[in-house]
């Protein structure tokens, strides 16, 4: 191998390296901000959601840890939390996202289950194979969009909102759901 021939080679080689550890540093990092915490100065129902973005690949979904947590509610209270409408939707939008119980001190917090997550934010559905579950895909996503997320106490009627944005899928989640539906866990109708 001549001279010419081993710096090119060394050159693709420290490329593909600096691409690896480029993806390695963003999915391990992640591209979230900072968390939001609820205020215990302010008083009345109050809720946050962390992330407070989402982006809609089925594989980013599936993976991201979505949790509701609220204050100023009745104690021991059953509190229903839902998505409505979104600036981008050319029609209303109301998707449920979870169910909790209020502590005595009028708090709670509620993580999305994968099932709500599936059926409510990805239109999808899960069928069994070999492999075990397979996200069915045969509807788009929700619309993406800036939605209210708003939580409601049962017997209180007591209610708090928080944003939540709903972003279209990047170009690594297109090529993560693309390796799943390879391996046989994502199956498109």
């Amino acid at each position: 191998m001549n001279h010419s021939h081993r710096i090119l080679h060394r050159s693709i080689v420290i490329f593909i390296f600096g691409l690896a550890l480029s993806g390695l540093i963003l999915t391990t990092t992640g591209c979230s901000g900072p968390s939001h915490l609820l205020d215990a100065g302010l008083s009345g129902p109050q809720l946050v959601v962390n992330p407070d973005t989402i982006r809609l690949g089925v594989a980013k979904v599936m993976k991201t840890v979505v949790v509701f947590e609220g204050m100023g509610f009745e104690p021991e209270e059953k509190v229903m939390v839902v998505l409505a409408g979104t600036e981008t939707a050319n029609r209303e939008v109301v998707v449920p996202m979870g169910f909790g119980v209020a502590d005595p001190q009028g708090r709670f917090t509620i993580e999305v289950e994968k099932t709500m997550k599936i059926y409510n934010l990805l239109n999808a559905d899960v069928t069994f194979g070999d492999k075990g579950a397979i996200v069915l895909v045969s509807d788009p996503p929700v619309p993406t969009g800036v939605y209210e997320a708003k939580a409601t106490g049962y017997q209180s009627s007591r209610s708090a909102t928080c944003r939540l944005t709903l972003v279209p899928p990047s170009f690594i989640d297109r090529i993560k759901d693309r390796i799943a539906r390879m391996l046989g866990k994502i199956e498109m109708e």
